[in-house]
């Protein structure tokens, strides 16, 4: 199965066709800029339907790829690396939800802190660099 959405940045002309192939079940499994020299997103699911991978090519070269693990449907580990195996980021996780998204980089580390509320909806992004103090 297969589709073409059109998407367009609001108070721009620019615009973008995004080309997405789903799996028989629904889920996608591609996604890329119409007329690129493959650029885009390719996902890969386990048994269970959950999300364990999303690689990202940029004109046809992979860029990297986010791994994502379970226990059951409970989301308890999500990282990234570049195409030379060297880490991007990671999620710092509890009870399902990412609490924290750490980015790597060559001289320091930075991220985001997240807050939810009682019925996990997001409440609060916090963005820090390491070394600041922050709540």
């Amino acid at each position: 199965m297969a589709g073409v959405i059109r998407t367009q940045w609001s108070g721009s002309t620019q615009s973008e066709s995004l080309s997405l192939t789903y799996s028989s079940d629904g889920k996608v499994l591609e996604e890329k800029n119409v007329g690129s020299n493959y650029t885009g997103y390719q996902y890969a699911y386990d048994a269970t339907g959950n999300l364990v991978e999303k690689r990202e090519y940029y004109d046809g070269i992979l860029e990297s790829v986010v791994y994502y693990a379970y226990d059951d449907k409970v989301l308890t580990s999500a990282y990234c690396e570049d195409s030379e195996g060297e880490k991007v980021f990671e999620c710092r996780i509890q009870n399902g939800l990412v609490m924290e998204k750490v980015f790597f980089d060559y001289e320091s580390e930075y991220g985001y802190r997240y807050e939810y509320d009682k019925n996990n909806n997001l409440t609060k992004t916090t963005f820090y660099f390491e070394g600041e103090d922050t709540p």
